[in-house]
């Protein structure tokens, strides 16, 4: 019997349990009012407006989004705007049925899984939440004096005084973790729960520098649920409801809702969104339309979010696992693929680095990430002292180690940890390795650390404001070869690159590739020469999508 339970257990994903709750949600409302009325109010139901509402709150959630990715990049935590949505639409989903959207913490442990500390995902989370709730919180008392005030009997409006007072309680003890005065905080330290709490507080505090953007990125995701309201509604055919009642509505329910007791406050926002239409005499079969299309529309989005939720820790020992399960000659087969895209993409990337990177006689030549060994092969003629390929793909190394390239070793490292002495080399190259790494900036410290005076580095990495991404959709989708989206786990721009080596007094960052190597797919050398000259435009203006980084010790 227990062993039935467990496996039966084991079957109910959150999806099921979601389902669920909508599922008894929708069974509730329509019996409380007429089913045959909201069943007509539906079959009316305007597709293109219920597809603008989409749009308006897929918007919403990408500046969210947006605004957490800025959020960590400001306190030191690099993660790619894709990883970020992930997570913060996993949340989504969880806030939607959770008591007084709790479920949104979710979006923190799934930042944690793919390398960003807790705490500092759970500060990032919780402070843009913070400064959000007092946009809305202005929002929904201008709502209720100027708009709302004679549809409020005495009763809900002390409701609402009483919410006021909850959420006034909630961010004093807010201000009071990031503003306790050194006389206070002292004595409370010795207690580690404050201790902890004061720590969030420093840290939360480092955010309120960024607190105009928060609160601007606020206002546009103010705009979009209100536009969204009035899509709903114009689908629904509410004619009364205006783009006013959206824009100020929207933000009186998501108070309603972060307060367990009321019945938005444990995730049935339904009931809440019905009763706020009745205070404004809307029709109770179309409010209830308008109730379940917004959940319907908005669940078809949140459900991007539940890839969160099948996915593991990103640790650097699967990393690891991942690389060394790729074919040894990928790279070599990639450089001279029968598919034109590639060997063009590969070949003028290759090209471009040799031009750069010059190695000489007597140079002690460090390429990080070596794979299949095609770039130690076009300085194989240099006369270097010696070459040395890393790379923790074993399979890569031994293929690399078969060309029997002059003075060359191959070692199993981590590009983090290299194995080798300070001032040991003299030219390194680093291709496409720096967006695989967890610490990018570790990566540079050891490049500064064994490289000697007067060396060179070459690194190259996508463009995080380029086109970079369509590129690697396309490849992923249609292509041959390793799932970069899966190990790609941080983008960086040209002012980033620059930062990570401000070491170097000696440094320059250019771009490489835009329409190219999408033209490059009809396999026509003359289109592609054509769409070459427009890239040599593009590139002057640091537009491409790869980075090419070239710096010098003195």
């Amino acid at each position: 019997m227990h062993r039935s339970f467990q496996a039966v257990r084991d079957k109910i994903t959150l999806k099921h349990i979601q389902f669920l709750i909508a599922a008894i949600i929708i069974v509730i409302l329509v019996i409380s009012v007429n089913p045959g009325a909201v069943y007509r109010s539906l079959l009316h139901v305007s597709p293109l407006f219920l597809l603008l509402a989409m749009a308006f709150y897929l918007a919403n959630n990408l500046l969210m989004a947006y605004r957490l990715k800025r959020v960590l990049t400001f306190l030191g935590n690099k993660l790619r705007f894709r990883m970020t949505f992930s997570s913060h639409m996993a949340g989504m989903i969880l806030s939607d049925v959770t008591p007084a959207r709790s479920g949104y913490l979710y979006a923190a442990y799934d930042l944690n899984r793919k390398g960003i500390p807790l705490p500092r995902a759970m500060v990032s989370v919780t402070s843009t939440f913070v400064l959000d709730l007092i946009f809305k919180a202005l929002v929904a008392a201008l709502g209720i004096l100027y708009f709302y005030s004679g549809l409020f009997p005495l009763d809900a409006r002390l409701y609402l005084l009483l919410l006021a007072g909850i959420i006034a309680a909630g961010l004093l003890l807010y201000a009071f973790i990031t503003r306790a005065p050194p006389g206070v905080r002292g004595p409370l330290e010795r207690y580690r729960a404050f201790r902890l709490l004061f720590q969030y507080g420093d840290e939360s505090r480092a955010i309120h520098r960024i607190s105009p953007f928060i609160l601007a990125i606020s206002f546009l995701g103010w705009i979009c649920r209100g536009v969204e309201w009035y899509f709903i509604a114009s689908a629904v055919g509410i004619a009364s409801f205006s783009l006013l009642d959206g824009l100020f509505l929207n933000p009186l329910l998501t108070l309603l809702s972060l307060i367990p007791v009321t019945p938005a406050g444990i995730g049935i926002q339904e009931a809440g969104i019905v009763g706020l239409f009745l205070l404004i005499h809307i029709d109770r079969a179309a409010a209830t339309s308008f109730a379940l299309l917004t959940r319907a529309t908005e669940a078809l989005i949140d459900a991007v979010g539940l890839g969160g939720f099948s996915g593991s820790r990103v640790e650097h020992r699967d990393l690891q696992g991942f690389y060394g399960s790729i074919d040894g000659d990928i790279d070599e087969r990639s450089y001279h693929s029968d598919l034109y895209v590639q060997r063009y993409f590969q070949q003028r990337r290759t090209e471009a680095i040799t031009k750069r990177l010059e190695v000489g006689r007597g140079d002690v030549f460090l390429d990080m990430g070596c794979g299949s060994g095609v770039q130690m092969a076009m300085f194989a003629g240099a006369g270097y002292a010696l070459a040395i390929g890393i790379d923790l793909n074993r399979n890569a190394l031994s293929y690399a180690r078969k060309r029997g390239l002059p003075n060359a070793e191959y070692i199993v490292a981590d590009a983090e940890h290299l194995p080798l002495k300070p001032g040991s080399v003299r030219k390194i190259l680093c291709a496409e390795v720096i967006e695989h790494v967890n610490r990018p900036a570790d990566l540079v410290q050891e490049m500064r650390r064994v490289l000697g005076k007067g060396g060179e580095v070459v690194l190259t990495t996508p463009n995080e404001n380029s086109p970079w991404g369509l590129y690697e959709f396309a490849w992923d989708t249609f292509g041959r070869g390793r799932n970069y989206a899966d190990t790609h786990l941080r983008f960086f721009s040209r002012r980033e690159i620059l930062g990570l080596f401000d070491a170097f007094p000696e440094k320059e960052v250019e771009t490489l590739f835009f329409f190219s190597p999408f033209v490059a797919l009809l396999n026509n050398r003359a289109l592609v020469s054509a769409a070459e000259r427009i890239d040599a435009f593009l590139e002057r203006h640091n537009l491409g999508v790869l980075i090419i980084a070239h710096a010098v010790l003195p």
